[in-house]
């Protein structure tokens, strides 16, 4: 550039005007008269003579009776004198009071005073509310006419792998046929592929779908063991099983993810 020619600087360009972001499409659930019948529902549950609220006074009044004759119980009443120390409900105060304590004071109550006849038929009365059938209204209309429920928004991260996974297992029992040119060289490969991660969406990455449950029962055991006896050995047990627990969650989350981008890197082959 010569002594005469100036320097000049680019014309200024407009700013860009963003678009408004797209609003997605949710389909309409479940209508507005259905909805407004849950809420009127859980009304009628709390009147005094229904079904739920007349077993729920009874279950009460059983609990009172067996209450009053535990206090006639010394082994009950020296429990109840370290529970309320200081005149506060303590929950765990050491190895002198602990849940195995609360748990012999339910079994004495139950001794003194017996399960009645009608107990079985109170615990069904109690959960047998108008509400809930309403709330299954709901959630069924919602699933007809959109797909899905709030339940499964909620919980987003557990109801998507599971309908991913079952909508999969499907597809691997109805397929015509597989992905031509992939690295399955056979129909049996693609569907056994299918169910594979069939498998680990449906069992939240576990495997087993009573796995989770089993871990925890072990862990629970184990602490409840480790409250009744306050020894070492217990309490070890219990933090190693809280560990294997806490392990294999990580491990399935790992796996239900892994299995999500298996679904997310084949979506074109996902068809019938």
């Amino acid at each position: 550039m010569t002594s005469n020619e100036t320097a000049t600087s680019p014309e200024p360009t407009a700013p860009r005007v963003s678009e408004a972001a797209p609003v997605p499409v949710v389909r309409a659930g479940a209508p507005r008269w259905v909805r407004a019948l849950h809420p009127l529902a859980r009304k009628l549950d709390s009147l005094p003579f229904s079904p739920s609220q007349l077993a729920s006074r009874a279950d009460d009044a059983l609990w009172e009776r067996r209450q009053a004759a535990g206090a006639r119980n010394a082994e009950w009443a020296a429990i109840e004198e370290r529970r309320t120390t200081g005149g506060s409900a303590k929950v765990l105060l050491d190895d002198h009071l602990n849940w195995g304590h609360f748990e012999r004071q339910r079994e004495i109550e139950t001794e003194l005073v017996p399960d009645p006849w009608w107990l079985p038929v109170a615990a069904r009365a109690e959960r047998a509310k108008l509400s809930d059938l309403t709330a299954v209204l709901v959630e069924t209309v919602d699933r007809v006419r959109r797909g899905w429920v709030a339940a499964d928004a909620y919980n987003l991260g557990t109801s998507l792998p599971r309908h991913v996974g079952e909508q999969l297992a499907w597809l691997a029992d109805n397929a015509c046929g597989w992905p031509a040119g992939s690295k399955y060289a056979t129909f049996e490969d693609w569907t056994g592929e299918l169910r594979r991660h069939a498998v680990v969406l449906t069992t939240g990455g576990y495997g087993d779908p009573n796995e989770a449950d089993r871990l925890l029962d072990v862990w629970h055991d184990a602490r409840m063991a480790s409250d009744r006896t306050g020894e070492v050995g217990d309490e070890v047990r219990t933090d190693l099983a809280w560990k294997e627990m806490q392990d294999a969650e990580a491990a399935a989350e790992a796996a239900v993810k892994s299995s999500l981008r298996w679904v997310a890197d084949n979506l074109g082959a996902l068809w019938d």
